[in-house]
């Protein structure tokens, strides 16, 4: 029986001083929260979390699947993890993945839940797929030839509509070649008035001017004329 309070005393230490928030909970009854899943929540203390149902903070859409994946988890089998949303008592909303084992709580079957926040990731994720979605439109909508090349073998991934006008090369013939490959001369031999400038001339050239997180580097062949 001491050896059982030894090691309740340092299951307990070990949860208390996790930093990922860890949530027991029976019947979808919370028993036990340690600090951080409290401090997840935006509440001031462990205490408020124990005996109020974890169905307070999970959206209407998720509670009978949340309910069938608890009764699974508290007959003695763990579950793969899960990515949901938890609601803060302020109505805030995280995205979170929870990751649930069984165990026996002060002698009743329950389930322990590990939650981690994803919810930074989240919003840079959809940061990302915007600001991607935006470059795609600006790309295809710009009045200069542009192609994206690969930085390490220099292949080129995509071209604009502007490109297939101006070369007369279309997409699906250019896309894996290599832009040192392509005659471009064309460029040089049709007049082009650069917007601003009221100047007109026949000059191609290849200017790296973009690069972004996925490797890839943004060219334009641009047309001038100077007099």
């Amino acid at each position: 029986e001491e050896d059982l309070r030894e090691s309740e005393k340092r299951w307990r230490m070990l949860v208390e001083l996790n930093p990922d928030p860890i949530v027991i909970s029976s019947g979808g009854r919370i028993l036990y929260s340690n600090p951080a899943g409290a401090s997840l929540l935006g509440l001031a203390s462990s205490e408020e979390l124990v005996g109020r149902s974890l169905f307070d903070f999970a959206p209407p859409e998720v509670h009978d699947t949340g309910r069938d994946r608890l009764q699974v988890i508290e007959g003695g089998r763990s579950t793969t993890p899960v990515e949901t949303r938890l609601i803060r008592p302020d109505g805030s909303v995280l995205d979170v993945e929870t990751f649930s084992t069984p165990l026996v709580y002060e002698g009743q079957p329950a389930a322990q839940t590990v939650i981690r926040n994803l919810t930074g990731r989240k919003r840079t994720e959809e940061a990302i797929r915007r600001s991607e979605e935006r470059f795609a439109k600006a790309f295809q909508a710009a009045p200069v030839a542009m192609i994206i090349t690969r930085l390490g073998s220099g292949r080129i991934v995509d071209a604009n509509d502007s490109f297939e006008r101006m070369t007369g090369f279309a997409r699906a013939d250019v896309i894996g070649r290599k832009a040192s490959d392509i005659d471009l001369s064309v460029l040089a031999s049709v007049p082009t008035l650069v917007p601003g400038e009221g100047l007109w001339g026949f000059q191609g050239h290849l200017v790296e001017v973009f690069v972004n997180t996925r490797g890839y580097y943004e060219s334009t062949f641009e047309r001038f004329h100077a007099d």
